[in-house]
């Protein structure tokens, strides 16, 4: 017992000689860590909703961003979005103190990328975000996920510390909060009755509020309602002294929005709340709920003391301190008032008129934003150590560094958005930063030179909710030289543009050029100022703003910059280059149609007239693109931008004064009908199949052009395929039959860039007879054209083949596997349409039609049952580039998922290569119809299985019983296709087996009539277990999710008795909140029974059902009711 006291008393001393050092140790880590700023460079990498697998989100960021550690210890995370998919970003939120929220600040680059700038809790955890995409040119529209952003490869780049506080600085808190006022910005979550989970009043708030510790110590929370929500509060209390109190004041600012100031003992505990809600609109009427708000991010932004009061030592000093309500301009050297600042900014809102301190009185009549009349503001101004101010320059716009810059236009509006401006001059370049007010509505900040855009901030908050902006915002840029710089400011009214001279400290021109007739802007008004008054041709940069006023219209990507203007006298003429012109079928501006100068290759030039460029102007453009069925008409504006104006020359006409109009078609040759067989009129290029074709003239110069000849006779019509040789400047080539064209092909690429030229080309054309052909071969240099002679390589050509044709439906889908498959499937789907099954002689073919920007695939291929690939077939085709038709023909082959691989490669056009997988409802033999060849393979009851595809399925045994019911017979006789998705008809045929059901009424869905389902979809209908989408349309081939197999399988299971054991809500499946309330209580009671169970805690409600997922589903659901 001694020795073990011995060793407790070794310990404690060991202990008390250690832990004071450890205890140094830390706090001088917590001393320095808080007060430095230390930069990250990392690699991000986006994981989808289920955290399984990469987002496809991965293509459409940069990988590389920045981290920051703030001194406060919070991180600021830049990720980089590329300008090519700028647009397609609608919405961007990442998880921070327990809400998703917005970017604090969207800047971009000077490569026209995106950088959003987001708050994270930490950068070692998995974070949740939010992103909204929105591509309508590729009828892609407002896809809204959820992802996780993981951070790796955090390397330290950076670390700048500031030395810690020498003073104690509780002390002087102490001394100091008693007589102030504290402004803190915060974060607030909402948290529901149970305070286990956030509550939903967290979507009808705004997350950021205010809070403002008092003199006597309690605190007042600001707390902002938007203004669409507003009218849903009847009730809103927060306790405060033990009780549930009403707000002390509410409010509404410029935006609507409703302002709720409450008083709270403290800020740094939860605090219950209590809110009545009533939307009827919604049927969601006089709910009532305790909630509990939760403060985060708690930063003080503002104090404003009092000093304690002292007995005045003169009668002198108290005039001294009654004079500190104006700020002295001695010098403008800025001296602390202990209020009287205050006092001073109070009158300049109202509008204060007087005078400065040595009483002149003068009122100065240069205009001010902020409503302020107050003489003495220019003279304070212009003796701060902040430079040269001209034109009524802002006191507040600060300028550090090596250069002053100076405003020859909209000084004092221009500089109402600036905080401060450093500029540092290293590696032979100017590096310049903006600090950026962004409250006064701005929604842009652009620095030009020479008409080209330096930099660009921008912020999206600002069309959403204002009370929401970033209160400041930085803005970079490097130059080698300051000449001709413009700054432009767009708010949501206007857009204002300043030229900028840069000159040193000392007054001395840093910019070449200072006569401010020579720079861009020449005029003073608030859209950059009238443009100069010489007559001539002119360039003009221009946008096309969204109908609601603010953000860039999707017409901006298809028209061509600048645009020309002459002026001539006072009036402008303006010419503008639309792209992909064959879309565009209505376009005005200001109401009137422009001229059409000419349409050329799908580029429209236009010509109109406009009384100023420095207005904004109303357009309408109306968009039709039959390809993928879009048809709209939008209402936009048309905007000019007077600082990029650049003149040509003193002309007053335009390069473009007249062209083609929809040309393109070849010009009319006199073709001989006859002519003399000449030597080599069959030329050099090999010729296939019942044909061989021989040319009357041009025999050489024609099959130059020409690779292969392949001719078939079916259906009692020839079909040829010519192979052509596109390297050679060939533009066009024709086939004509008695004068009419018969097939056309044209490398629309050969008129844009000669490099880019396809190499090969196909050409199909189907005729009854080979008479009076022409082959017509245009070149960039002229017209080639021949008559051509046909002779059969046999007697005559017939056929014995046994043909038949029968429409079938499919499926089809990007690769999964492959990039952004879904983005992919939406995109290439309208180009592929009628299809059908075509069994030549026994052996089954699909044949396909193509239309659209499908023209452009140079590649086309199947992947056979050894994964290789194999050429495709093209039948025929008529038309070229968006009006062209073609017909392939490939054999019908499968993998084990009953999926037909189709390859497809656009070559040169650069649309990208892509596997896609059809699944081709094919009739008879390949859908489950002949039960009675089932009957004979399960005899004397033993199971046997017939399927090659579902040795591994998780569901085999399932299947089987199935199988052995009668109930399924699998998609060919040998294959189940356990990973294809089951459709509607097929669950139906099913459940209707399994019931023992089957109807010879008529059906009142048309699209099931005449089908192998009609009888067991009746049937179904008539017991109520399917309804249809509508009264008449079933829709029988569409893929079934999994809380519609649910509904279904619920009212079979009612049918034969079964009442439910559970209520609608008591599914606690992670994603609950997806299934719809039609299917909640069919899901319940799945779940109860567990019949449906899920992946890892999640339904996935509006995903697909597989056919083996249905077969473990459908089973469990029989051997509830005793149905196997």
């Amino acid at each position: 017992m001694k020795k073990f006291l011995q060793y407790v008393a070794m310990v404690v001393l060991m202990l008390g000689a250690i832990l004071p050092s450890f205890g140094m140790e830390v706090q001088a880590k917590e001393s320095t860590d808080a007060s430095c700023t230390i930069d990250y460079s990392a690699s991000l990498n986006v994981r989808d909703e289920t955290q399984t697998k990469d987002s496809v989100m991965n293509g459409y960021i940069l990988k590389e961003v920045t981290i920051q550690q703030q001194k406060d210890d919070s991180y600021r995370v830049a990720i980089t979005v590329p300008k090519n998919f700028v647009e397609w970003y609608k919405g961007f939120k990442v998880k921070s103190g327990g809400a998703l929220k917005d970017a604090i600040e969207t800047t971009k680059d000077k490569a026209g990328n995106e950088i959003y700038t987001f708050v994270i809790d930490r950068y070692d955890e998995t974070i949740e975000a939010w992103v909204h995409v929105h591509v309508p040119a590729f009828n892609y529209n407002n896809k809204k996920y959820t992802v996780y952003l993981e951070f790796s490869n955090v390397t330290e780049t950076k670390r700048v510390c500031e030395e810690a506080p020498k003073k104690p600085e509780v002390q002087a808190k102490e001394s100091t909060d008693a007589s102030c006022t504290i402004d803190y910005s915060a974060s607030l979550n909402v948290r529901d009755e149970t305070q286990t989970k956030d509550s939903v009043m967290n979507g009808y708030i705004l997350k950021e509020v205010t809070i403002q510790q008092q003199k006597d110590d309690p605190y007042r929370v600001a707390i902002t309602v938007p203004k669409n929500f507003v009218e849903w509060y009847k009730g809103f209390k927060v306790k405060s002294g033990g009780a549930l109190k009403d707000a002390i004041e509410t409010t509404k600012d410029k935006a609507g929005n409703e302002i709720y100031t409450f008083v709270i003992d403290r800020y740094d505990e939860t605090i219950e709340a209590w809110v009545h809600v009533h939307v009827p609109a919604f049927n969601y009427n006089n709910k009532k709920y305790t909630v509990y708000l939760e403060f985060s991010n708690v930063t003080e932004t503002k104090r404003v003391c009092e000093e304690a009061p002292k007995k005045p030592e003169t009668q002198e000093q108290n005039k001294d301190e009654e004079k500190t309500g104006k700020v002295p301009s001695t010098g403008g050297t800025a001296v602390e008032d202990k209020g009287g600042m205050a006092n001073q900014e109070k009158g300049n809102s109202k509008g204060n008129t007087n005078g400065n301190e040595s009483g002149s009185g003068q009122n100065n009549n240069q205009s001010n934003t902020a409503g302020n009349n107050n003489s003495n503001t220019e003279k304070a101004e212009q003796s701060t150590n902040s430079g040269t101010m001209v034109d009524g320059t802002i006191a507040n716009f600060k300028q550090e560094g090596l250069v002053q810059f100076v405003f020859s236009q909209n000084a004092q509006e221009i500089t109402t958005f600036l905080h401060s401006a450093n500029t540092v001059f290293e590696n032979s370049k100017y590096k310049i930063t903006l600090s950026l007010n962004t409250q006064n509505k701005l929604q842009e900040f652009t620095v030009k030179q020479n008409g080209k855009e330096l930099a660009k901030w921008s912020n999206k908050m600002a069309s959403l909710a204002p009370v929401a902006m970033q209160k400041t915002a930085s803005l970079s840029f490097d130059a080698e030289t300051l000449d001709y710089l413009v700054f432009e400011a767009v708010t949501t009214e206007k857009t204002i543009s300043a030229n900028v001279i840069a000159t040193t400290k000392d007054g001395t021109p840093v910019s070449k050029t200072t006569d401010i007739s020579l720079l861009p802007i020449t005029g003073g008004g608030t859209s950059g100022g009238p443009t100069q008054s010489t007559s001539g041709l002119y360039t003009v940069d221009y946008t096309f703003i969204r109908g609601e006023g603010s953000g860039t219209s999707m017409m901006d990507q298809y028209v061509i910059k600048p645009a020309y203007v002459v002026r001539d006298g006072s009036s402008y003429q303006v010419q503008l280059t639309l792209k992909n012109s064959s879309w565009i079928t209505g376009f005005t501006v200001n109401g009137v149609t422009p001229t059409t100068i000419s349409d050329v290759n799908d580029e429209r030039v236009v010509q109109f007239s406009i009384p100023s460029l420095a207005e904004r102007h109303n357009a309408w453009v109306k968009v039709d693109i039959d390809d993928i069925n879009y048809h709209h008409d939008y209402n936009i504006f048309l905007q000019f931008n007077e600082a990029s104006l650049s003149k040509i020359s003193d002309s007053t006409t335009f390069p473009i004064t007249d062209g083609p109009i929809n040309s393109g078609k070849t010009p009319n040759k006199e073709v001989p009908n006859k002519g003399t067989k000449n030597e080599g009129t069959k030329g050099e290029f090999m010729q296939e199949g019942a044909v061989r074709f021989e040319f009357a003239q041009n025999a050489k110069e024609i099959a130059a052009f020409l690779q292969k000849a392949k001719t078939v006779f079916e259906d009692n019509k020839y079909k040829v395929t010519l192979s052509l040789n596109a390297g050679k400047n060939l533009r066009q080539f024709i086939v004509k039959q008695n004068d009419k064209e018969i097939a056309k092909w044209s490398n629309t690429v050969a008129t844009l860039a000669s490099v880019a030229q396809v190499k090969t080309a196909a050409l199909s054309f189907e005729v009854e007879t080979l008479d009076n052909l022409v082959f017509e071969a245009v070149t960039t240099d002229k017209t080639i054209s021949t008559n051509v002679t046909a002779t059969t390589t046999t007697p005559t050509p017939t056929t014995n083949e046994k043909i038949t044709r029968q429409p079938i439906t499919y499926k089809m889908e990007a690769d999964p596997n492959g990039k952004i498959p879904d983005f992919i499937t939406n995109y290439l789907a309208p180009y592929f349409t009628k299809a059908e099954l075509v069994t030549i002689d026994g052996k089954r073919y699909i044949e396909m039609t193509l239309i659209g920007k499908a023209y452009g695939f140079e590649t086309i291929a199947y992947i056979d049952a050894d994964g290789k690939k194999q050429n495709i077939e093209i039948i025929s085709s008529k038309g070229e580039k968006l009006d062209q038709v073609r017909v392939i023909r490939l054999p019908f082959v499968q993998d084990s998922n009953g999926v037909t691989k189709i390859f497809v490669d656009s070559g040169s056009l650069g649309y990208g290569a892509y596997t896609l997988f059809f699944t081709f409802n094919v009739p008879a033999v390949d859908e489950e119809t002949k039960i009675e060849e089932e009957d004979k393979n399960n005899a004397n009851n033993v199971v046997k299985n017939p399927f090659t595809d579902i040795e591994t399925v998780f569901s085999k045994d399932e299947i089987l019983a199935l199988y052995a019911a009668g109930i399924t017979t699998g998609t060919t006789a040998t294959t189940f296709s356990p990973n294809r998705n089951i459709t509607r008809a097929q669950l139906a045929v099913m459940m209707a087996r399994a019931l023992k059901l089957h109807s010879n009424k008529e059906t009142a869905f048309t699209d099931v009539k005449g089908k192998w389902y009609q009888k067991e979809v009746q049937a179904l209908a008539e017991v109520g277990i399917v309804k249809g989408v509508n009264a008449t349309t079933f829709n029988p081939n569409a893929s079934i999710t999994r809380q519609q197999a649910a509904v279904m399988i619920m009212r079979m299971l009612e049918y034969k008795g079964y009442k439910a054991t559970v209520a609608a809500n008591a599914l606690s499946f992670k994603d609950a909140n997806e299934v719809f309330d039609y299917a909640k209580q069919a899901v319940s009671e799945l779940q109860a029974q567990d019949i449906m169970t899920g992946s890892k805690g999640y339904l996935y409600p509006q995903s697909n059902l597989t056919r083996a997922q249905m077969a473990e589903i459908l089973k469990r659901s029989l051997q509830l009711v005793n149905l196997i």
